[in-house]
């Protein structure tokens, strides 16, 4: 028996119950998940997702004996309601750790859907396979080449998303120009708004117009490719937040009462169990993590954290590197010149007698008078001064 709310949605078309969940899951991602009424939001955007997908099922929309041509233009966007419901379910808030891993293990199993039938129709080509997937010939394991490949993927995610906004802005110049916060407003730029008239018009003329239909099947494929890019990397997250929930010791509620009551009437300090909070270790002698943690607990903390580390008594840069080394070069402390090219060129007393050689010119002159200066002090200090006369070796 159907609810109250379902018999609304099902009466919509599936393009508008579609729309309107993204909507309200783009609210959701935007909004802190640890409001109560951002909770609210959540759970009531996955019951709208919850049936689509039973909707969807029951139709039978897709079909293994099918391939990506039998698909219609308008049924391909519906292959991206898995990846959307896993999304906004991690979203969910949950307090215990059963109830977390109930959460995974259903995100993991809509990742997982969407992924088979996205390889099932063959929307995404070879090369970007080897790029994003580990098992089989592509697999690598090599750390640096590791970090080839994600920055090779977020290339071809950067590539992605540049043609799939050409073709949003080609499609609508008003609408397509605007930015995408989030995939659920991503997706929904790509569907008919149920509330506009413009919306309720491209619905009536969708089947006319082929050139549209073109762009939005090309759209729906790039925007397909994208979130297949994503889905891997936000199945590997559950798979690791999986095994850290599994192997974090079970927790039992008497044990941890009493040890709070006791911790009350406790007078002298209790003893660290170990860790920076005193709970335990946080991770094994092979660096696995055994428990989930937080690095920094909350923005205030943060904040309070980044005030403490410039105080008054740090020193601090008084000039960039560029003054400082102008002001070396300023002083004199720094060395120019050497080399082959220095030997090269003409000394001072070989300069001057180049410039006093130019005659017909003022340079020239000066250059000319200020040798002659200095000729008839060489001829006055060597006639003070006979050879040999200032270095008697201590003879007298």
């Amino acid at each position: 028996m159907s609810t109250p709310s379902e018999s609304s949605s099902r009466s919509l078309p599936l393009s508008a119950q579609f729309y309107n969940a993204l909507q309200d899951g783009s609210e959701a991602h935007i909004l802190p998940a640890t409001d109560d009424s951002t909770q609210t939001l959540v759970s009531s955007t996955i019951a709208s997702f919850r049936d689509l997908s039973k909707r969807l099922d029951s139709i039978g929309v897709f079909s293994a004996n099918e391939t990506l041509e039998d698909v219609s233009t308008g049924d391909l966007i519906y292959i991206l309601v898995p990846f959307v419901f896993a999304e906004i379910m991690g979203r969910l808030r949950t307090t215990e750790a059963k109830d977390r891993v109930a959460v995974i293990r259903e995100a993991g199993m809509r990742l997982e859907l969407f992924l088979r039938r996205t390889e099932q129709y063959d929307i995404v080509p070879p090369d970007e396979i080897s790029l994003f997937t580990k098992t089989g010939p592509f697999a690598v394991t090599n750390a640096v080449k590791r970090r080839e490949v994600k920055i090779k993927q977020y290339q071809k995610e950067k590539d992605i998303r540049a043609k799939m906004n050409a073709i949003r802005a080609r499609r609508d110049p008003k609408r397509g120009s605007e930015p995408s916060y989030n995939n659920f407003d991503l997706i929904a730029s790509l569907l008919p708004n149920p509330d506009s008239r413009l919306g309720k018009q491209a619905r009536t003329d969708e089947a006319g117009d082929e050139d549209d239909e073109d762009d939005v099947r090309e759209a729906t494929l790039l925007v397909i490719r994208l979130c297949w890019a994503q889905a891997h990397s936000q199945l590997d997250s559950l798979k690791q937040e999986m095994e850290v929930l599994r192997s974090a010791p079970p927790e039992d509620e008497r044990s941890r009462s009493k040890t709070m009551e006791d911790d009350a009437w406790r007078l002298d300090p209790q003893r660290a169990a170990g860790g920076p909070d005193g709970r335990g270790a946080l991770l094994d002698a092979k660096g696995k993590p055994l428990r989930p943690f937080t690095i920094v607990s909350s923005s205030k903390n943060r904040a309070s954290m980044q005030a403490d580390v410039f105080k008054p008594g740090h020193r601090l840069p008084t000039m960039t590197i560029d003054d400082y080394l102008a002001e070396e070069a300023r002083r004199g402390n720094i060395l120019t010149g050497g080399g082959a090219a220095s030997g090269e060129k003409p000394t001072s007393a070989e300069q001057l007698a180049i410039d006093a050689e130019a005659d017909g010119t003022e340079a020239g002159y000066e250059m000319g008078e200020k040798k002659r200066r200095k000729d008839e002090e060489w001829a006055l200090y060597t006639e003070e001064h006979a050879r040999g006369s200032g270095n008697t070796m201590n003879r007298g």
